[in-house]
This record gives C-alpha cells, structure tokens and sequence, in this order.
C-alpha cells in the first residue's frame, strides 16, 4: 500500500509545473516581456516561486529581481518591502555564489537602476556595468543575452556617452 502511495506522489509531482523544469533561455525571454507587463512579470514571478527549491544559481538570480519587482505591484507598504528585500537577499546571495557571472552582475544593473533612490539600492552599478562592459564579445554570453544586455545599456541612463560609443564600436566590429 506504501508504495501503491509513492508512486502516485511521484506521478503527481511528476506532471505538475512546479516540478517541470524552467529552460535559462525561456526565462531571459519571459523576463525581457516582464519588462513592460504586471501579467508577465507576475506569471513569471509565479513560475519561479513554485520552482524555487530546484533553480540554478542563475535562475535564482531571476526570481530574486522578479520578487523585488512584485513591489511595484502591491498596494500593501509592508508586502512591498518585503518583496523588495527578500527579492535583494536572493539576487545578492547568487552574485556572492558566482560574482563572475554576467548575467547576475546584468540583473542586479537593471534592478538597481530602476529602483527608487531612496531605498539605497545603487552602490553596484558602475561595478556591475563595467563588467558587463567588459564581457562584450566574449564567449561566455550566448547572442541573445548579449543583445538584451547591449539593448538595455544603450537606453541606460547610467550609462555615459564614452560608455555607448565603447559598445556601439563593440558592434561595428562584430
């Protein structure tokens, strides 16, 4: 009877979305659409939370700047610092994990530029930027994640003219 019982657990979790695995590169595009979209946004929000015990450090990465994001969406001071500051805690946690990894040192650029000020959120960005910066035309980045990482610096207010004609040049050249 036991095991008549596991083996329906197994089949259930099985089938279940929590259990199927996110891809990086549906995610990255999920993330670019949440961009502009509270529906999105929250799916993917969603997507991840029910998937959290299982993310890679890079998906970890994502949910942390999804949660902080799920701030902007609620009504409620107390939820919203909440998100925010767990949304931090696990997006700093997976830079400390691989502070190497462009694609954190993005996520951590765009949420820090786009916070308020007055939470005190932007001591990394010209760090995270000038590592960004600093991988383009490597080959650790994949086509894509290059491209969105160029797109969003290029239209960065936080980025300086020196800082787009070094990347405009980057894409002349490639």
């Amino acid at each position: 009877m036991r095991f008549l019982l596991a083996m329906l657990c197994l089949v259930a979790l099985w089938g279940s979305p929590a259990a199927q695995e996110l891809s990086l590169p549906e995610v990255r595009n999920q993330f670019v659409a949440a961009a502009t979209s509270e529906s999105a946004a929250t799916e993917l929000y969603k997507r991840l939370e029910k998937s959290k015990s299982e993310l890679s450090i890079i998906l970890m990465g994502y949910y942390g700047v999804m949660e902080a994001r799920m701030a902007e969406y609620s009504s409620n001071p107390w939820k919203r610092y909440s998100y925010f500051s767990d949304g931090k805690e696990r997006l700093e946690n997976s830079i400390l994990q691989q502070p190497n990894n462009t694609e954190l040192r993005f996520l951590r650029f765009v949420l820090q530029t786009q916070v308020p000020e007055f939470l005190g959120y932007n001591e990394n960005i010209n760090e995270d930027k000038k590592i960004m910066l600093g991988a383009l035309g490597k080959s650790t980045l994949s086509s894509d994640l290059e491209a969105t990482i160029v797109s969003y610096l290029l239209s960065s207010t936080h980025c300086t003219e020196a800082d787009k004609a070094v990347i405009k040049r980057w894409k002349r050249q490639s």
